[in-house]
């Protein structure tokens, strides 16, 4: 594989009018949403795994962590969901990454910042391993990272935000794959189409 440098952001949103009727215990709900600046975004440098002294390297920069995983034994102990969705998302096993993760809005300010980076780094390695995943695949897959991988508790309107963008009215029923949109005002949703997901060549 070549040197390639893959960018991918997802906006995070506001106002969550309706908070937590996106639940599975809630059976149905409405959420009404914006998604917003400021983003979370994702850098994922690939190269040869023979030119890496650690086939994978994550710098969590907003905690000033950088440290080595090994994707074949990956245990969730530092960042559980940045190292949940590199698991799920199966690199493969002749590529060497360097993934840098970067947040502008601070942790814990409700604002989606959690599904915004499973989404971007959802988006960036899929681009990488060419799953062509549809923008609700790539929702249903961050969320399904979270409550089922990871066994946490979230609704679905943060991952929906995050990979659709705009102004977001959104009804549910009791399972995810039934979920409507019944109103969308797009400004540039994020996913794996999306021009704001690039790739480009390193010479590194």
């Amino acid at each position: 594989m070549q040197n390639t440098i893959i960018t991918a952001v997802a906006p995070t949103r506001i106002c969550d009018v309706g908070g937590w009727t996106d639940t599975h215990f809630a059976r149905t709900g409405a959420v009404f949403n914006i998604a917003i600046y400021p983003y979370v975004e994702v850098q994922v440098h690939s190269l040869p795994a023979t030119e890496m002294d650690a086939r994978l390297v994550i710098d969590a920069e907003n905690y000033g962590d950088t440290y080595a995983l090994d994707p074949s034994h990956i245990v969730y102990d530092r960042h559980p969901l940045i190292e949940a969705t590199i698991k799920v998302m199966e690199i493969p096993q002749d590529v060497g990454l360097r993934i840098n993760i970067f947040a502008h809005a601070p942790p814990g300010a409700s604002m989606g910042t959690s599904a915004a980076v499973s989404v971007a780094l959802i988006g960036a390695l899929d681009a990488l391993t060419q799953k062509h995943l549809s923008r609700r695949e790539m929702a249903a897959l961050a969320h399904s990272i979270e409550t089922k991988e990871l066994g946490l508790e979230c609704g679905v309107q943060d991952q929906l935000a995050s990979v659709y963008g705009g102004i977001n009215l959104i009804r549910m029923r009791l399972t995810f794959t039934k979920i409507t949109l019944a109103f969308l005002l797009s400004v540039g949703g994020l996913g794996w189409r999306d021009p704001r997901c690039r790739k480009s060549r390193s010479n590194a």
